[in-house]
């Protein structure tokens, strides 16, 4: 009986313990996981990169026509560069949002696990004597 109670004691010891701090430690692992997976940061600073460096030469000397063409060009190059790089930006910072309200409830979860196994005991026992 002695030694029921004991491991019970260290169970709960571990639960809010060490098992909450790897809980806290996988969900905001999970988080910051999204983040890089969608290299939200990494697209931040090289937002109005070229697209896949395509880039027109301005070639040597000056010619009107081949400067506007680079010009127009590079930058329609790089419009479409941070138009897919905000887009996957946002969806990478969406999808670290719905990732952290799962990480919260998640150690709500965790926080309340412990007591609903005995809140279902009672819940047979009142009901078998009903």
């Amino acid at each position: 009986e002695s030694m029921a109670l004991f491991f019970v004691f260290q169970y709960f010891l571990w639960h809010y313990g060490e098992g909450l701090r790897l809980a806290f430690y996988k969900a905001i692992n999970t988080v910051i996981g999204f983040l890089n997976y969608f290299s939200v940061f990494e697209l931040s600073h090289t937002l109005f990169y070229p697209w896949h460096r395509i880039a027109q030469s301005y070639g040597r000397g000056f010619d009107a026509s081949v400067f506007f063409y680079a010009f127009f060009g590079n930058a329609i190059s790089r419009a479409l560069g941070a138009i897919v790089r905000s887009l996957v930006i946002v969806v990478g910072i969406l999808v670290s949002v719905v990732a952290a309200f799962g990480a919260f409830i998640f150690v709500l979860l965790w926080l309340i696990f412990p007591f609903i196994p005995p809140l279902f005991f009672l819940a047979g026992i009142i009901l078998l004597f009903r």
